[in-house]
């Protein structure tokens, strides 16, 4: 009983831990995705 805790356990931080980095990954690409669009913005506005 007492393994079975600490592995339910374990297994809440791993799938914790893997929605965390899902969030941290989306927020990075996002974040660069951003950032590209302000150079293409910044790019297109010295053409004109």
């Amino acid at each position: 009983q007492e393994f079975r805790f600490a592995l339910s356990e374990q297994i809440r931080q791993q799938v914790f831990y893997a929605i965390f980095v899902e969030k941290v990954e989306t927020s990075i690409k996002s974040n660069a995705l951003i950032n590209a669009l302000k150079r293409l913005v910044q790019k297109q506005g010295h053409h004109l």
